[in-house]
């Protein structure tokens, strides 16, 4: 007989407190904890922000979100590295969560296992 797990909704996700010095996502209902970026992925990171904030500022078509969460569904919530919306997504005077995927994300491989995929 397998073990079974019980799944996490994003409301039960964000009640929770969140450790010092971690970064938590969840995905499928599990609460995962993201690594931490060295210089190698802080240095990628850098660099396609750059890119992207000289692109965007040409083409006024969408808006940078670094770091930001993303409610999916109610059982994902994730941060990814950067993450581009097209422009009037958002509504002013927002608040909470953004409630839909970006139009891209992008995450860094942080891992040196990761490393190898």
């Amino acid at each position: 007989m397998g073990t079974s797990t019980t799944l996490v909704t994003v409301q039960e996700f964000l009640q929770m407190p969140e450790p010092v010095g971690q970064r938590l996502e969840l995905i499928g209902g599990e609460v995962i904890s993201m690594g931490r970026g060295k210089i190698p992925h802080e240095v990628a990171k850098k660099n396609l922000t750059k890119i992207l904030v000289l692109w965007l500022a040409q083409n006024s078509t969408a808006e940078l979100f670094p770091e930001t969460m993303y409610q999916l569904d109610e059982y994902n919530s994730l941060i990814p590295d950067l993450g581009v919306i097209f422009s009037g997504r958002i509504s002013p005077g927002s608040s909470g969560w953004i409630q839909a995927a970006p139009e891209l994300a992008i995450e860094v491989v942080s891992s040196e296992p990761a490393d190898r995929l």
